[in-house]
């Protein structure tokens, strides 16, 4: 107490103490001497008592509170000895508290202190009974903890979670121990108090003879009651707001919470009425006076002159979304179809549908609630079953604006991105040396002999196939496994036979033509991480640029995707189930290559002497390989041009047509001819388009940046997964049909 108040007067250490706080302190220094008289017995209990109770007190006072613990034996002779135990205490806190609220305090300290003699005491407790001198306190502890304000509330909860409600009970000042904790003693007049060290005196009677609980008759009386404030709106379809309907998500829900609202409606008028409460669960009738109320609501938002109009019997406007439909009022006051279908053999719900506005929540809420029930049913077949019992104005497009928004429904059948294909790069409408630039991909793996023996081992080769960009020749390669030794030897024979490219373009992902269980394979060898460095720094000394299409994306390589079906496609009908030699093998691919240079990149032109199409041949050797072999011209006169101004003529010739021909041929597009409605925007959440797994499985990711292409139209995207960031085209990816996509 006296370090709180040198506290409270904020002396620096170098001060003196005020005169009060100096003569205080000194007294206690003189007798604090007068602990040494003390003496305390070790026993705390008779040493043959079959009977142990603890009694605990507690108390406070403006400075301080605390408690104190006696244990309560019995001899053979039935005489009763009590001791102290223990005992804590707090100085009251320097913000100012009532006196109660203290005394409360007080008996929590002593609840805790009670609490843990108990798990460490080893004798046999047969009860344990509290004392406080406060009737406030008592009223407090026999209530609830939720009528008080926090701090009673807190420290009432855990009082009643450590202690029997029942066992506590009140004690008078004079008689409570805990009081001399709460007002303070010197060493020498705690020594001779026996009180303090024996408890009061009841305790060595009869438990017959001690005092009721005394908890106060009404604790409605109390202080530091918590004040409750009820407000009831009332709900109706006059003054029912339209934010109700968007309050749940849930069609079952909101009318199962406007049902309970109306029933408990009905019961606080029962107790003016005299009549008996409803209880239980909800009925049909409560759940049907529910939906009534709901859809007046509904209605008369958005009908409400058409209301005003048939309550009066006048008719409705022409320009009413209603007057089509024959609408009258029924019992309930809500407007229904009239319609022409009074002579139908069918329900008078059918013939009389409830009208439901158009893009209203609560139309919303019930269609999503039968989309729901009836196993997602589709547009055409949900429509028919909302019209047995309502009439939802543009039901058409509503139901569809529903399913387009329901995520297990997009999740079995996903809608990826669509952009409009883009423009040619430079690289396709620029004449060039053929296979300057290119693009690559495998095919296989292909089954062949590993020698002509009888008995050999059956082993795997593979086709690399290298297109021409600009003039769509195709050079085919066989190789032997996929390794990186293997294909750059690929790429040396294919240099050798065509020139150097300068740059060369391939696939980055596992889309590559071949069995599912070869994919894998194909993947684990294009993105090799020692295959890419050796592969790179190969063609960078050779002044060739590599470039990766992104992961996934088939169509940005269409160019040899579709020379490696169009190989494959020969390769099936010729070779069919036949097992060949690698030399075999090698000849085959290499009699395709030639039948795919020969095809026509452009149709034959209108002039009825022209009776040859442009081929990939005539810019690799200057006709088709398919025509037939020229006559010896080395014995006819020769013109006026020299021979190699003659073969510059013939090639300016190819390029002429290749020029009016050919790119005329490109310059339409021959699918993704329109822009998408979506748009594509960071933080969309979409699915990852896998065509190996189902859509259920498919992956969830988010988009984290755009790349814009030339045209301003996005095609790649950096995707984050649970895996990673990577890059992807929109066309494999599907938007999630959320608002905020």
């Amino acid at each position: 107490m006296i370090m709180q108040q040198l506290w409270q007067i904020k002396l620096d250490w170098d001060e003196s103490v005020p005169e009060d706080i100096y003569t205080t302190w000194n007294n206690f220094y003189q007798n604090i001497n007068d602990i040494n008289k003390i003496k305390i017995s070790r026993q705390v209990s008779h040493p043959h008592s079959k009977s142990i109770q603890l009694h605990c007190f507690s108390d406070a006072s403006e400075r301080a509170y605390g408690g104190a613990i006696y244990v309560r034996s019995k001899d053979m002779e039935g005489n009763y000895y009590t001791q102290l135990l223990c005992a804590k205490s707090r100085v009251a806190p320097l913000k100012q508290i009532t006196i109660p609220k203290l005394e409360l305090s007080g008996a929590l300290l002593i609840s805790q202190l009670s609490d843990k003699i108990k798990k460490v005491l080893k004798l046999p407790i047969d009860d344990i009974f509290y004392y406080t001198d406060s009737t406030i306190v008592l009223g407090w502890i026999s209530s609830e903890a939720r009528e008080w304000k926090p701090f009673i509330s807190n420290r009432i909860s855990e009082i009643q979670t450590l202690t029997d409600i029942k066992k506590w009970r009140h004690c008078s000042g004079n008689m409570n121990p805990a009081d001399i904790i709460s007002r303070g003693s010197n060493a020498n007049e705690l020594n001779q108090n026996c009180l303090w060290w024996y408890g009061p005196s009841f305790l060595k009677q009869n438990q017959s003879t001690w005092s009721n609980h005394h908890f106060p008759q009404n604790i409605k009386d109390l202080p530091e009651r918590k004040v409750i404030t009820h407000t009831f709106h009332a709900l109706s379809d006059k003054t029912a707001n339209k934010d109700i309907f968007k309050l749940y998500s849930s069609f079952l829900k909101l009318q199962r919470v406007v049902a309970h609202i109306l029933r408990f409606k009905t019961n606080s008028l029962s107790k003016i009425n005299g009549t008996e409460r409803v209880l239980g669960n909800l009925n049909v009738d409560e759940l049907e006076k529910s939906l009534n109320l709901l859809i007046r609501i509904a209605q008369s938002h958005e009908f409400k002159q058409e209301i005003q109009l048939l309550k009066k019997e006048h008719t409705l406007n022409k320009s009413s979304k209603l007057i089509s439909l024959n609408p009258f009022i029924d019992k309930n006051d809500i407007i229904r179809v009239g319609g022409r279908l009074n002579n139908a053999n069918i329900a008078d719900n059918q013939k009389h549908p409830i009208i439901l506005p158009k893009n209203h929540p609560l139309t919303d809420l019930i269609i999503r609630h039968e989309h729901y029930k009836h196993l997602h049913v589709g547009p055409q077949a949900l429509l028919a079953i909302l019209r047995t019992r309502f009439w939802p104005i543009s039901g058409r497009n509503s139901v569809k604006n529903i399913l387009r928004k329901c995520m297990t429904c997009f999740r079995v059948k996903p809608k990826t991105y669509q952009q409009i294909m883009g423009d040619l790069p430079a690289s396709r409408v620029t004449p060039t040396r053929v296979f300057n630039i290119c693009g690559t991909d495998f095919a296989g793996p292909f089954e062949i002999k590993s020698g002509k023996l009888r008995g050999c081992k059956i082993v795997k080769a593979y086709m690399c196939v290298f297109i021409c960009f600009v003039t769509r020749a195709v050079h085919l390669e066989v190789v032997s496994d996929l390794t990186t030794h293997s294909f750059m030897n690929c790429l040396k024979r294919f240099f050798a036979r065509r020139g150097r490219c300068s740059d060369i373009y391939s696939d980055n992902g596992t889309n590559f033509v071949g069995t599912a269980n070869e994919i894998q394979t194909f993947t684990e060898f294009i993105n090799n991480a020692q295959m890419k460095q050796n592969i790179t720094n190969y063609l960078a000394q050779e002044g060739i640029n590599w470039h990766f299409i992104p992961a996934r994306s088939p169509h940005f390589g269409g160019l040899w995707e579709s020379a490696v079906k169009s190989a494959k496609f020969h390769l099936k009908r010729v070779v069919g189930n036949r097992i060949l030699s690698y030399e075999e093998f090698e000849t085959v691919v290499v009699q395709v290559e030639c039948c795919l240079n020969s095809r026509p990149i452009s149709p034959l032109s209108d002039n009825s002497d022209d009776l040859h199409a442009l081929t990939p041949g005539h810019f690799l050797i200057g006709d088709s390989f398919a025509s037939l072999p020229q006559e010896d011209m080395r014995n006819k006169n020769s013109s006026r041009l020299s021979r190699y101004q003659l073969l510059t003529q013939i090639m300016q010739h190819f390029w002429t047509r290749w020029s009016t021909e050919y790119l005329a041929n490109l310059q339409q597009r021959s699918k993704w001819k329109t822009q998408g409605p979506s748009t594509i925007k960071e933080g969309a959440l979409v699915l990852m388009r896998d065509e190996n797994t189902p859509p259920l499985k498919w992956q969830l990711g988010r988009i984290t940046e755009l790349f814009p292409g030339k045209d301003q139209i996005v095609r790649v995207v950096n995707v984050k997964t649970s895996k990673g960031v990577v890059k992807r085209a929109v066309q494999k990816l599907c938007p999630l049909p959320m608002e905020d996509n």
